[in-house]
C-alpha cells in the first residue's frame, strides 16, 4: 500500500472479517463473542487481521443521559430471528459500553488485528437494546444534524482510544454503514438521488474527522455505490470502501419465492414449496418483537418468517440449480465494480476495500457452502493499492476471499 495518507502502522492488505454489533449483542457464554481473545486467534487462524464493528459511537460518545455502564441487550422476542443472521443473540447480555471497547481494542492489539470503526445505529444496533432508549434518542437527532453528530462521536472515540494508546489499531473510520441505506438517506432531498443529497453532509462531517484527527483515515460507506455516478462520493473520502453485492441467482431465488413481499402475496406458494417441515402457517405465526424493535431493525416480520423458517438445504440447492443461468452476467457485473473503484481510488491516491459481498445479500442462516468459486474475483492488479476484499462474520456472509483472493467458507460461530 504506498498511498500519501495511509498511515504507517497498517500492513500492506487488509483481510476483514464483519463483526458488525455481534461484538456486544452476543456475548453471554457459548456465543461467538463471549470471549474476545478467542474471537480474535480465530480470526487470525483462517487469515484475518482486521475487523470491522459497530463501534456505537452515538451511544457511548454521543450527548445524552443513557447510562452506557451497564446496557442490557436481548433478541428480538421468543423465536423470533433464531434463525436469521445478526438476530440468532441468547439475550440477556448486560456490557459497559466503553469497558467492552477498550477490550475489543487491547485484545486486537494482543492478536495484532486491526480495526475498522463504524456505525449502524441508523439500521439495526438500538433494535437489541432492552429499551428504545438508545433508538429514541437517535430519532430525535434531525436528518440535518446526524451526519455531524455520528462524526463528532466519532472524533471522541478516537480521542478516547488514543488517551489508552490504542490508537495504532485504527484502520479507519466510517461515518455510517451503507450510509444509502440507513435513516442518513432522510435528509432533504430537493429532487436529488441520495448520494448527491448527502454529498455536503458527509464532506462536513469527514472535515470534522479529519480536522480533529488528521493522523486517522476516514470514509463513507454505501450499501449500493453510485458506480454510475462516482462524482457523487465525497472527494475528501480517504478510502474507497464499497460493498460488492450481485445478487444474481439469489435474487432470481428471492424473486420466484417473494420472499419480501407483503401478505396477502406472502407467502407464496413457491416459498411455501422450500420451508421447513415444521414451519407454522404463516396465519398462525406470530412475531414477539415490539414496534418500536421492528422499526429499528428494518425487517419486516414476512422475511423474518422466511429467513426463520425456509429450509436451508432446499434453498441452497435452488441456487445449485439455477446458478449457471446467472454466472456470466454476475461476473461482468463484478468485474464493472471493481473497475469503477479502480478508477475512483487511483484519480484520488486513496487505497481501496471491498467491504462486502460478493453474492446477493441474504439473512437467512446459511447451510453449507455457496455456488461456486468461480462466483468471486480478486481485486484486479491494478497498480491501485487494496486494503481488503470481503467481509466474514460469524453466522453471517458464506464466502469469503482469501488472502490469494480464492473464495472459501468459514463455519465459526
Amino acid at each position: 500500500m504506498t498511498t500519501a495518507l495511509t498511515p504507517f502502522h497498517l500492513p500492506a492488505k487488509l483481510t476483514i472479517t464483519l463483526w458488525d454489533f455481534s461484538w456486544y449483542t452476543q456475548t453471554v457464554e457459548g456465543e461467538p463473542f463471549y470471549d474476545l481473545d478467542r474471537a480474535f486467534a480465530e480470526a487470525v487462524d483462517r487469515g484475518y487481521n482486521t475487523v470491522r464493528i459497530c463501534a456505537a459511537p452515538l451511544l457511548l460518545f454521543g450527548d445524552h443521559d443513557i447510562d452506557t455502564t451497564a446496557l442490557e441487550f436481548v433478541n428480538m422476542g421468543g423465536d423470533t430471528g433464531q434463525r436469521t443472521r445478526w438476530y440468532k443473540a441468547v439475550g440477556g447480555a448486560v456490557v459497559n459500553g466503553r469497558t467492552r471497547l477498550l477490550a475489543l481494542f487491547e485484545a486486537a492489539k494482543r492478536h495484532g488485528c486491526f480495526v475498522i470503526v463504524s456505525s449502524w445505529e441508523y439500521q439495526q444496533s438500538p433494535a437489541f437494546l432492552a429499551d428504545s432508549s438508545w433508538h429514541d434518542m437517535l430519532r430525535a437527532i434531525s436528518p440535518e444534524e446526524r451526519h455531524e453528530a455520528l462524526a463528532l462521536a466519532e472524533s471522541r472515540l478516537v480521542s478516547y482510544l488514543k488517551s489508552e494508546s490504542l490508537e495504532d489499531r485504527i484502520a479507519y473510520v466510517e461515518i455510517h454503514n451503507e450510509i444509502d441505506l440507513s435513516r442518513l438517506a432522510e435528509v432533504p432531498s430537493e429532487g436529488l438521488d441520495t448520494f448527491w443529497a448527502q454529498r455536503p453532509y458527509l464532506e462536513s462531517a469527514l472535515r470534522l474527522l479529519q480536522d480533529a484527527h488528521p493522523d486517522v483515515l476516514s470514509t463513507v460507506c454505501y450499501g449500493i455505490p453510485p458506480y454510475l455516478d462516482l462524482a457523487s462520493i465525497p472527494d475528501n473520502a480517504q478510502v474507497a470502501h464499497q460493498h460488492f453485492y450481485i445478487y444474481g441467482v439469489l435474487g432470481a431465488l428471492e424473486a420466484w419465492a417473494q420472499v419480501r413481499a407483503a401478505p396477502p402475496v406472502f407467502p407464496s406458494e413457491e416459498l411455501k414449496s422450500i420451508l421447513r417441515d415444521d414451519a407454522p402457517p404463516f396465519d398462525e405465526w406470530t412475531t414477539t418483537i415490539e414496534p418500536w424493535r421492528l422499526e429499528a431493525t428494518g425487517i419486516t416480520p414476512s422475511m423474518f418468517y422466511a429467513y426463520d423458517w425456509v429450509d436451508p438445504i432446499a434453498w441452497d440447492e435452488w441456487m445449485y440449480r439455477h446458478f449457471a443461468d446467472h454466472e456470466i452476467a454476475m461476473k461482468q457485473a463484478l468485474d464493472a465494480r471493481l473497475r469503477a473503484v479502480t478508477v475512483w481510488a487511483a484519480h484520488h491516491d486513496v487505497p481501496a476495500v471491498i467491504g462486502e459481498g460478493w453474492i446477493g445479500y441474504t439473512l437467512r442462516q446459511i447451510s453449507r457452502m455457496g455456488p461456486s468459486d468461480d462466483t468471486s474475483r480478486p481485486t484486479p492488479s491494478s497498480g491501485v493499492p487494496t486494503l481488503a476484499t470481503g467481509e466474514r462474520c460469524p453466522g453471517r456472509t458464506p464466502l469469503h476471499t482469501t488472502r490469494d483472493g480464492r473464495t472459501s467458507t468459514s463455519n465459526y460461530g
